[in-house]
């Protein structure tokens, strides 16, 4: 007969063997046998961070839907009639971004000419700034660091080092129109925790119209010492800045004029990205918020 002790650690197991004598059970030889970690426990997997990012393929589609649709009706934005319509709408666009800074909206504005510029130049976030001015951002920031401390215990065996990445995009931004997938009703659910302030305490206008929501990707190299732990980690962000051709909304500028200046080669669409850097402490069960010790790096 075989049993496990019951004080034993994740990573190590107790298997006792009893003979029995006279009704009883005495132990007659103890063996230990260690475990070896897994490669991987929740989002997170065994990487080499050199050359790993996570897949996303809302990204990768949209990027690929928005190079197929560039300039698709060049040869049309000579004829007088289609150039005095993009025209008005390039004018009442630029006029966006230099309302957009006249109003304190700098990002949206930046986000904005960089579209109109038509270069397709990728467009670098600040991440600290976004986690730091937007609740949402907070949480979510807060959320996905935890799971990878979490993680990392899990995956760890005593004074080793390992590199772990996210194996699915984290969400590292959320607006209230989002509902979808493993994210569904998680902007409401972040919003309580603040006791349901406003939408608008919740996600900056500025960063709405800039980003809206984000996606984005983990990596960390992380090493133990009995107790302790220490990561160092990218926090990524990644998303396509594009106009719905299908869509009636906006202000100025509706997002189906501003989706004809793309596809008549008048702007065009870009890929936005981001990443902070980090080194975290701390021991084993401490979380971010509850002991564990964030310091940002260059």
């Amino acid at each position: 007969m075989h049993y496990l002790t019951a004080d034993v650690s994740p990573e190590t197991y107790a298997t006792q063997l009893g003979v029995r004598s006279d009704g009883n059970w005495v132990e007659s030889e103890t063996k230990t046998v260690t475990l070896n970690p897994p490669t991987a426990y929740g989002r997170y997997k065994l990487v080499n961070r050199a050359t790993y990012k996570t897949w996303d393929q809302e990204t990768e589609d949209n990027k690929a839907a928005s190079e197929a649709s560039y300039d698709m009706h060049g040869n049309w934005k000579y004829v007088p009639s289609i150039s005095d319509a993009l025209l008005f709408i390039a004018t009442r666009a630029w006029s966006n971004v230099a309302g957009g800074r006249a109003i304190g909206m700098t990002l949206a504005a930046d986000a904005l000419e960089n579209f109109l510029n038509n270069t397709g130049n990728t467009f670098t976030f600040d991440v600290t700034a976004m986690v730091n001015d937007n609740l949402v951002a907070t949480e979510l920031h807060k959320d996905n660091l935890n799971e990878m401390l979490e993680a990392s215990e899990k995956m760890l065996s005593n004074n080793a080092q390992i590199e772990i990445g996210t194996i699915s995009p984290v969400m590292v931004l959320l607006t209230p129109d989002d509902g979808t997938g493993e994210y569904k009703g998680k902007y409401d659910e972040i919003k309580g925790r603040y006791n349901n302030p406003a939408d608008s305490y919740m996600i900056k206008t500025d960063w709405f119209l800039a980003a809206g929501n984000l996606n984005g990707w983990i990596t960390a190299t992380v090493s133990q010492q009995g107790n302790q732990y220490t990561a160092y980690v990218d926090y990524n962000l990644q998303d396509y800045y594009r106009w719905s051709g299908n869509s009636a909304w906006g202000g100025l500028v509706l997002d189906a004029e501003m989706q004809m200046l793309h596809e008549y080669g008048w702007a065009k669409e870009y890929a936005q990205e981001g990443t902070a850097r980090y080194k975290i402490t701390w021991v084993k069960g401490q979380r971010i918020g509850e002991g564990a010790v964030v310091l940002e790096m260059d």
